[in-house]
């Protein structure tokens, strides 16, 4: 049994036996049980914990009781009620037959004599409780049992509970009480003050169904069943099934009236309505019955437009958690079994539709990834047919096609259902997509070395000739190698004729027609939303400025959005999307994370300090301490004494990024801001700047012969290592290129240094004399980045993907190494940032890992925008 099974059989051991779950509802799980004092199998429903937490126990076992007064030959009893531990239930006895849903979706339509005896027997086991003031609100198939032929209503204790909760408390479920294809209009659009002719048309509604083979209203969304509840007729059903008798069709039609006056005024006129072959509808409904259908379609429509808007507007209000003009947070948590697949540098895994009102996401579920997708008002998600192995989801303008990257291609397939539809081969990584809202509708895509377009309906893609400008000066493709090289994370603007995309150096604006590109800014991952960009600004953080889209320019400052957001394997994208009108949806990169020391063979034991934002952890030369970053931001310096399992701040200020030890172990160097500073940790007092230079510089490395070598970025030359003299904080070009090189890190001799480059268009790991000259050695094969060196200068580590390697070397004079081989694969550690890990004097590594949970909890923010200064 699952755990829950296992949590609720003791909570009601000695009263029932649980034996398996049967099947689960919008408001309950049921399962079967064995009541050991009447030994009798029963049916025991525990409630839905968001929907427990709401009611509340005394409330919930009030209400229930209800349904023990209801004594009808069609009405299912109550048995027991109660609270045991956690759970709310209640028991019914256990039905060997089937509900009316299996039926239907069995048989899909059931004969006229089946469905009026069935229509009967509901229609009297409602008006028995009618007339005892109690409404069902929830009458569906599923709550119609059959069982030797006999039906039986069940459920109408929990309608009546739930019924009394207020609209924000019921929101906060993730519920909604009744099912759209079969609520009334009243109480569709969140009447409070309903009656028995509420459930008069949820009756109709299911005969229809049993007579047809459908309800009477259908579509994608809640949204959409309502609007055509509110705005249409059903079709007539002779139309779709002839052999329906006259008076059986008015019957049904009269209870599905749109307005109450017009119906039954209760179950037993519609059930003697149903059995009256002379009935027929009042005058008042007779324009309808004889005008033809599609005239009185459009017609119906016509005339209800002006009420429509405002009903619609009404049940939105009812059912979203917050009125439209403030800001509302809510939790989309997943199943336990199920959690949100980032894969590579460049992936994200969640985007939402331009209106805000649908979210698809890539879960990884069972070994298996595919595509999910959810509407924002219901409360489970669906997998997308085909769309195994999917990744980097995007949605087209009209919210019905989702596009996606699989097997080395582009791919689209339909929200509704379908088989995905191969748009475009694709050569190399994805690194994001869009699609625009131009008459071909064209779909932008990055491969991370070029920029390809392609009409939604298939093709060869075309490649994007891109001159890229920055600071307003437009430089020539030779000059700009690693800008042209590197598109990333395209996102058209509205109209389609320009896009945003990321570079190395941050973001910009292209224009499609000419490639012309114009450098806005340094952040990267850019989307537009309700007049603002919203882009990833690093360190798991969604920053947000103004933007004037007629001028295509940054009118305003900076300010954050979002601080804590999950950045997936190797870096690159943070897990977010926006809608156009100001709906933000984001994966919690999360606080909680914890430290691990990883021996060779990968076998992992807990640095026991308490769980907070760490990252860049490095030991210490003798191995005995960590200095380690801590978020939020501005984040700190900690030290962490492995010996004590003690971890305290170290008296800095600012904001701390990359620390690294000198080789005496007496200092921590690290950059603040982006310049370089030095901190006596054994003496105490402040830190001391060593270095500014006009651009930031990251990740420094302390050599033996007191060096440093940082990384900086430079619009023309992108990545460059650049050497720093500590004693005066002078600085020269160690390696400057039209590559990107970066984390550059000193051999413990001091006589090479190994560092990251793209020269041959993929990140490889390279060692050059620590002179700048010769030759340059070629360490990782097929990828790799995040060099370190053992502290005996004998290995050289470096990760690709979430894979440890290791490299023999020689570091005398000359150079010399073997061949690559894996030590270890770490998929649960966290390598959102880069050189996130370290390796120590004993040869054992420390790791980070993240909220295990994370994964599985998305965080919506409605009207995010509302929150800006100004705004």
């Amino acid at each position: 049994m699952s755990d829950r099974i296992d949590d609720l059989a003791t909570a009601l051991a000695g009263r029932y036996e649980i034996e398996r779950e049967l099947g689960q509802g919008g408001m309950a799980t049921v399962y079967l049980a064995e009541d050991p004092k009447h030994r009798r199998k029963v049916a025991v429903k525990v409630l839905r914990p968001e929907l427990a937490a709401a009611l509340g126990a005394e409330r919930f076992l009030a209400e229930i009781q209800v349904t023990a007064n209801l004594q009808h030959p069609n009405i299912l009893p109550l048995y027991d009620s109660g609270q045991a531990d956690a759970f709310l239930y209640y028991v019914m006895p256990y039905i060997e037959g089937e509900s009316l849903r299996d039926t239907l979706d069995r048989e899909k339509q059931l004969s006229v004599e089946r469905t009026i005896e069935i229509a009967k027997a509901v229609a009297a086991a409602l008006a028995f409780a009618h007339g005892r003031g109690v409404l069902h609100r929830d009458i569906k198939p599923e709550n119609i049992l059959l069982q030797e032929g006999q039906a039986l209503v069940a459920d109408f204790g929990i309608a009546l509970a739930v019924s009394h909760l207020e609209g924000p408390r019921l929101t906060e479920t993730g519920l909604s009480l009744g099912t759209p294809q079969y609520m009334s209009p009243e109480q569709a659009t969140g009447d409070r003050e309903i009656d028995a002719r509420s459930d008069v048309y949820s009756l109709g509604a299911v005969v229809y169904e049993m007579l047809v083979g459908e309800p009477p209203y259908a579509g994608p969304t809640v949204q959409a069943i309502v609007m055509r509840i509110l705005s249409e007729e059903p079709r007539p059903i002779r139309l779709i099934r002839a052999a329906v008798p006259p008076n059986v069709e008015e019957a049904v039609l009269t209870a599905l009236a749109q307005t109450p006056a017009d119906r039954f005024a209760g179950t037993a006129e519609f059930a003697a309505a149903l059995t009256d072959p002379g009935y027929r509808r009042p005058e008042t409904g007779r324009l309808a019955a004889t005008t033809p259908w599609a005239l009185r379609r459009g017609l119906t429509s016509l005339l209800a437009t002006a009420f429509v808007v405002a009903l619609a507007f009404a049940w939105y209000g009812w059912f979203r958690p917050a009125p439209p003009t403030h800001v509302a947070r809510l939790q989309v948590t997943l199943p336990e079994d199920q959690r949100l697949s980032v894969l590579g540098q460049g992936a994200y895994p969640i985007a939402l539709s331009h209106d805000g009102t649908r979210l698809v996401f890539v879960a990884e579920q069972g070994g298996v990834r595919r595509l999910m997708v959810r509407d924002m008002d219901e409360f489970d998600a669906r997998p997308l047919e085909g769309t195994e192995n999917a990744r980097q989801p995007f949605f087209s303008p009209d919210g019905q096609w989702v596009g996606f990257f699989a097997g080395g291609q582009l791919h689209r397939v339909a929200v509704a259902g379908g088989g995905p539809i191969a748009v475009a081969p694709m050569r190399g990584q994805p690194w994001g997509a869009t699609w625009g809202d131009d008459p071909d509708g064209t779909i932008l895509f990055s491969t991370g070395d070029s920029l390809y377009r392609v009409p939604f309906s298939g093709g060869d893609p075309v490649a994007l000739n891109v001159a890229m400008a920055v600071d307003g000066q437009t430089l020539g493709a030779d000059s700009t190698a690693n800008l042209a090289g590197s598109p990333h994370w395209p996102h058209f603007l509205p109209g389609a004729t320009h896009a945003l995309v990321s570079v190395p150096v941050g973001t910009g604006v292209l224009e499609l027609a000419t490639g012309a590109f114009h450098y806005l800014f340094s952040g990267v991952q850019a989307r537009y939303s309700s007049g603002h960009l919203v882009f990833n600004a690093g360190q798991e953080r969604v920053r947000t400025v103004p933007f004037d889209l007629g001028r295509l320019e940054i009118t305003g400052p900076e300010a954050p959005a979002v601080d804590d957001v999950f950045r997936g394997p190797g870096g690159g994208a943070v897990s977010f999307a926006v809608s156009d009108n100001g709906t933000l949806v984001y994966l919690a990169g999360g606080f909680e994370r914890t430290v691990w020391l990883v021996d060779r063979d990968g076998r992992e034991s807990p640095v026991p300090i308490e769980a907070r934002g760490y990252r860049w952890p490095r030991i210490s030369p003798d191995g005995n301490r960590l200095v380690v970053v801590v978020d939020p931001r501005p984040s700190e310096l900690w030290l962490v004494d492995l010996g004590r399992s003690s971890a305290v701040p170290l008296r800095t200020t600012g904001h701390h990024v990359t620390p690294a030890w000198t080789p005496d172990g007496d200092r921590v160097v690290f950059d603040n801001d982006g310049d370089i500073h030095v901190l006596h940790w054994r003496q105490g007092g402040d830190p001391e700047r060593l270095a500014r230079r006009p651009r930031a510089q990251y990740l420094p490395e302390w050599s033996v012969d007191d060096r440093i070598l940082v990384h900086e970025t430079a619009p023309e030359t992108g990545l460059d290592l650049i050497e720093l003299d500590p004693s005066d904080g002078s600085s020269a070009a160690f390696l400057v290129t039209a590559a990107n090189e970066w984390l550059g890190t000193f051999s413990p001799n001091g006589r090479w240094v190994a560092y990251s480059s793209d020269v041959s268009g993929v990140d490889e790991v390279y060692v050059l004399s620590a002179s700048g000259e010769g030759q340059r050695h070629t360490i990782s094969v097929g990828g790799g980045t995040e060099p370190r060196w053992s502290r005996d200068g004998t290995e050289l580590f470096y990760r690709a993907g979430t894979g440890i390697w290791a490299v023999d070397v020689r570091v005398g004079m000359d150079f010399r190494a073997g061949p690559p081989r894996l030590l270890f694969a770490a998929d649960q550690f966290d390598f959102g940032q880069s050189l996130n890990w370290d390796v120590g004097p004993d040869g054992r590594f420390v790791m980070v890992k993240g909220d295990p949970t994370a994964l599985r909890r998305l965080q919506v923010v409605l009207n995010w925008d509302e929150e800006l200064p100004g705004d």
